[in-house]
C-alpha cells in the first residue's frame, strides 16, 4: 500500500458508479471506474456500500480488501496493487456488481462525506453483466480461463496465487487473449455463433494492440501454462 496526498474529486453518475470508456475505439470494457461509497445513502440509485477485491500483499501474496465508507485519513490516497480476478461491489440491499480484471491499480480517497475508489488499468476493466455482449462474454471467457488454472494448481493454491500477483496485466491480457484464439480456432466456427463473434473479436483486437504498438511485433504471448 502506498499513501499519498490526493486532491482527485470525481462526478460519479446515477449508478453509483462511472465507467471511463477504454483507450482507444471499440475497446472493451473500461480502463478506469469511479465509485463513491457515501455516509448517507442517496436512495436514488444503486448506493454502493462496500467493495471487495484481492490485491497484492507486502509480502507478494494475495490478500482480499473489503472497503467502506470511513471517515478517518481524510485528504490522504491509499494506492494498492490489484489481482486478476472479481472485483464485487455491493449496495445497502445486497445487490452485487461485479467486474472482471486482470491487475491494475486502486487509489481510496476518504473524503467529507465518501470513500472515492479509483479502480485503473491498462487492459479492459469489464463488467459482467454489461449491455455490451463483446465485454460480458469477454469477462465469462477470462473467468473460465483464470478458473482452470487455479483448479490445475490444486492444492498448491498459495502457489497459484503468487504466480498471480507477480504477473503484468498487459501479459495476462495478451495471454488470454491467444489462449481464446487457439481454443476458437480448433472448434467448428461456422456452426458456433458465439465462437464466430468472439474470435472476430479477438483477431480484431490483437491487431489493434499491434498497431497502437502495445503488442510488438516481435513478441508473442506465452501459453497461460507458462505464467500461472
Amino acid at each position: 500500500m502506498v499513501v499519498t496526498q490526493n486532491s482527485d474529486n470525481k462526478v460519479v453518475d446515477a449508478l453509483g458508479f462511472t465507467l471511463h470508456p477504454h483507450l482507444y475505439t471499440n475497446a472493451p470494457g473500461s480502463h478506469r471506474v469511479d465509485i463513491c461509497i457515501t455516509e448517507t445513502p442517496t436512495q436514488l440509485h444503486f448506493d454502493p456500500e462496500r467493495l471487495h477485491c484481492r490485491i497484492r500483499s507486502n509480502s507478494d501474496d494475495v490478500e482480499m480488501l473489503q472497503v467502506r465508507y470511513r471517515k478517518s485519513g481524510m485528504g490522504l490516497a491509499e494506492t494498492y496493487s490489484l489481482i486478476a480476478g472479481p472485483i464485487s461491489l455491493f449496495d445497502r440491499m445486497g445487490e452485487e456488481v461485479i467486474f472482471i480484471t486482470l491487475g491494475g491499480k486502486l487509489t481510496i480517497q476518504i473524503q467529507e462525506a465518501t470513500t472515492f475508489c479509483k479502480i485503473e488499468s491498462p487492459v479492459p476493466i469489464l463488467q459482467k453483466d454489461h449491455v455490451h455482449r463483446i465485454s460480458r462474454m469477454l469477462a465469462e471467457e477470462i473467468e473460465i480461463l483464470l478458473a482452470e488454472r487455479r483448479a490445475a494448481w490444486l492444492p498448491n493454491v498459495d502457489q497459484f496465487n503468487k504466480k498471480l500477483a507477480a504477473v503484468d496485466p498487459f501479459v495476462l491480457y495478451a495471454t488470454c487473449l491467444e489462449s481464446m484464439r487457439s481454443s476458437y480456432l480448433r472448434l467448428p466456427v461456422a456452426s458456433n455463433s458465439r465462437a464466430q463473434e468472439m474470435l472476430g473479436f479477438v483477431r480484431r483486437e490483437m491487431r489493434v494492440l499491434r498497431e497502437r504498438g502495445q503488442w510488438a511485433s516481435w513478441w508473442s504471448a506465452p501459453p497461460l501454462t507458462d505464467i500461472l
